[in-house]
């Protein structure tokens, strides 16, 4: 079955009378999807000249990014997209801090991090790349990973900052992807993919405006490759995928059959063909063709076309490509030119890449039909769909991996499950989350699986600026995770210690903002006094049988919080220092008792080392019907307590069990926290 491709890029413009085109770029204006009929119509209207600072359409005063700012080919030969990128792992033999630094960091001292250039490493990387790129008009580089480039945009100043978003206007440097990290698609989940994407997204808009906006999905090392990832590149509103490893069999059959590149039905039986999207698989991976060299130290190319060596590289690297272009259906072909951490010598890369395209093109006046040039994942997109080709579809996915036939990539589907765990874990807290608050004399504990919520209760409770940054910590956290060295356990032992110590941190600033959020929705805004004498804290080591709050108190508030959107049931456990049943009581919000049972901590939980803990049972029962977007209380008090009745912060005290609202008043009993209820909703608050 084929499939032609319809649809056509689409352009982005800025209009030149509300800003200084030959300075910083503000996207203002984001057109329709085009086909091209209209591009050469509106081609042939205006007088496009291609300068430094980008292309400006005299016709219509504006300066336009994407697209348009690609390279012309020569149809009549078979055009090389040269692709130069650096592929920069977000962790894996060294830290994310030891990569972009360029030694071992002191990673808890992130204020006095200082890097050596004497080291590959991402920060040399990218000012390499922006100088040697602005050099030349004609040059083109790619990045993918955006938790880098916020990472050197932070610590560099505007004027340095302005080098990279013009490079990045005017379409020399292009972003691919665009996501924090270049996440997996075996172990993740589609939620944190889809967030890491967004939060990629948000700051690629900040710094560079739409024209940082990726229009190509650049997945060149994830191992192996799902339908569901197709979906979500497709929904996100990527005009193409670019990938770099499928099994060896299969690669192996498309390039007999000429059929590299395909339209991958990423959704068939839901989206249709919303969810289609043009998919092209690199020939050789996304390194550089084994014969070139372009690292300071090896000297592929002397500069001169007469010595032997040059030569016959020149001789190898054209029979390479004609052999490679022939599994694809075009004139055209891509070829990454780098490898992991490559460019730290950008002016050896950039060089050695200008001799090859001299050399090569030269040739042409000797009858060569090859046509080399530098060029970008989207230029090479634009070029193939003007051909209009018929493609074959593929609705499956690309696993397992298997790199030959005894390397099948398989182990990392379980491989470290407690760091899989711990991210899936940190995504429920970011998102979601189960409450559980208890009050111990004047103090009222908040009590939690890291389960908690944090963007729910910050939007929720109308928290302001700061509070957001608390929560970032945590996203850009989980969007490291999801990288396809970080979830899937392929990291270092000290790689992956360091991804939960950062998970650890994030959650921790996150409960700061969960705090504040609930006491907002407690309390009215004149009951200060009272939310003074309240103070929060969270149990996070719930999985291991293990809170100091329920085990050292006697009686206490539990309260659920249901972030879902339909009412559901839930079984509240925590460790108590009770050994009977009849030890504990636990009433709620009618003044009904409620069916309980204490059961014993396994023993294998029991000896978990770090578990400083000698209690041996648990509490456990549940509650019913949790309201959507509520809260739900229970009175839990132990019938070794004197006096059922704690104390109450100087509040008039009902001898009553009922916990609950009255007009936003409390209707008080021996807890303040009374007033998260079963019938108490987010609507009481407006």
């Amino acid at each position: 079955m084929n499939l032609l491709v319809e649809e056509s890029p689409f352009i982005l413009k800025v209009n030149c009378k509300e800003v200084n085109c030959n300075g910083i770029l503000i996207v203002t204006e984001k057109s329709k999807s085009f086909n091209l009929e209209e591009v050469n119509e509106n081609q042939s209207k205006s007088k496009v000249k291609r300068e430094k600072s980008g292309v400006f359409d005299e016709y219509n005063n504006e300066l336009i990014c994407g697209y348009e700012t690609c390279p012309e080919i020569k149809k009549e030969m078979l055009n090389v997209h040269l692709v130069p990128h650096s592929h920069l792992d977000l962790g894996w033999l060294k830290t994310v801090n030891e990569y972009y630094y360029g030694f071992k960091a002191d990673e808890s001292d992130d204020q006095h991090l200082q890097y050596s250039p004497l080291q590959p490493n991402v920060k040399t990387i990218i000012d390499e790349v922006i100088k040697e790129v602005d050099k030349d008009s004609s040059r083109r580089f790619i990045f993918a990973e955006t938790a880098y480039l916020w990472k050197w945009w932070k610590e560099n100043n505007e004027s340095e900052r302005n080098e990279l978003r013009k490079l990045v206007q005017t379409g020399q440097i292009e972003i691919v992807g665009g996501g924090w990290s270049m996440n997996d698609e075996a172990v993740t989940h589609y939620q944190p993919i889809i967030d890491q994407f967004t939060w990629g997204f948000r700051k690629l808009k900040k710094m560079f405006g739409n024209c940082g906006i990726p229009k190509v999905a650049w997945q060149i090392d994830p191992f192996g490759h799902s339908r569901g990832m197709a979906s979500i590149i497709a929904s996100l509103g990527f005009d193409g995928l670019f990938l770099g490893r499928v099994d060896y069999e299969d690669k192996h059959r498309r390039i007999i059959n000429r059929n590299m590149e395909m339209i991958w039905q990423g959704s068939p039986h839901n989206l249709g063909t919303a969810a289609n999207l043009f998919t092209s698989i690199l020939y050789d991976g996304y390194l550089s063709p084994p014969m070139l060299c372009t690292e300071s130290w090896c000297n592929t190319f002397s500069g001169d076309n007469n010595t032997q060596s040059t030569s016959e590289m020149i001789r190898n690297f054209i029979h390479y490509i004609k052999t490679a272009s022939v599994s694809y259906s075009t004139k055209n072909l891509l070829i990454p030119i780098g490898n992991d951490f490559a460019f730290s010598n950008g002016f050896s890369w950039f060089n050695n890449m200008d001799k090859l395209i001299w050399q090569i093109n030269r040739k042409q006046d000797f009858g060569l039909k090859v046509n080399v040039l530098y060029s970008t994942p989207s230029c090479y997109l634009k070029t193939v769909q003007e051909q209009k080709t018929a493609y074959e579809t593929k609705s499956d996915d690309f696993f397992p991996y298997a790199s030959d036939k005894t390397a099948y990539w398989t182990g990392f589907y379980t491989s470290k499950p407690s760091l899989k765990l711990y991210e899936r874990k940190a995504n429920n807290f970011l998102q979601y989350n189960v409450l559980v608050t208890i009050p111990r004399n004047r103090l009222s504990v908040l009590l939690g699986e890291p389960d908690m919520v944090c963007n729910q209760l910050c939007v929720l409770s109308d928290l302001d600026e700061r509070d957001q940054a608390n929560i970032e910590s945590l996203r850009s956290a989980l969007g490291i995770m999801q990288h396809h060295d970080a979830i899937t356990g392929t990291a270092a032992t000290h790689v992956s210690s360091n991804y939960a110590e950062m998970l650890s941190k994030g959650i921790s600033k996150c409960q700061k903002v969960t705090n504040k959020a609930i006491r907002r929705l407690i309390f009215r805004p004149d009951r200060t006094k009272l939310k003074q004498k309240i103070h929060t804290v969270i149990c996070p080591l719930l999985n291991i049988s293990r809170c100091g709050v329920t085990e050292e108190n006697m009686t206490f508030v539990v309260t659920v919080y249901n972030p879902l959107s339909s009412k559901v049931s839930y079984f509240v456990r925590f460790p108590i220092p009770g050994k009977k049943p009849s030890d504990y009581e636990v009433i709620n919000s009618a003044g009904d008792k409620v069916k309980t049972q204490i059961i014993p901590i396994p023993t294998c939980v029991r000896d978990i080392p770090g578990r400083d803990s000698k209690n041996r049972y648990e509490l456990l029962f549940e509650a019913v019907d949790i309201p959507p977007l509520g809260f739900i209380s229970f009175y839990v008090t132990s019938e070794n307590v004197e006096e059922k009745t704690p104390v109450t912060l100087g509040m008039k005290v009902r001898k009553s069990a009922t916990i609950g609202f009255k007009e936003y008043g409390i209707q008080y009993n021996i807890i303040i926290i009374t007033i998260f209820d079963v019938h108490f909703n987010f609507e009481n608050l407006q």
